[in-house]
């Protein structure tokens, strides 16, 4: 499963919102499908001049197998020493 980035968790923070190019890192999609889906209204997304965002709530709904970035497992995240 893909790990949600630091600039994700601060997104998130800051407006509930992602880049669609995000997104679809996270997902695994591509830009095109969650476009599409945005279209059909099974993704809620928004636009701001050439920027398309997706409302991460929606997208967690939409792809359960996607956990929030607080529902992750820290430990996952750790490095070892070497």
């Amino acid at each position: 499963m893909p790990k949600t980035s630091q600039r994700t968790q601060d997104l998130m923070r800051q407006d509930g919102f992602i880049s669609i190019c995000e997104a679809a890192r996270m997902t695994g999609h591509t830009m095109t499908t969650l476009y599409k889906r945005i279209e059909r209204g099974t993704l809620r997304g928004r636009r701001s001049g050439m920027f398309h965002f997706v409302e991460l709530e929606s997208l967690f709904a939409a792809y359960p197998h996607i956990k929030p970035p607080e529902a992750e497992d820290p430990s996952s995240n750790s490095t070892e020493a070497t």
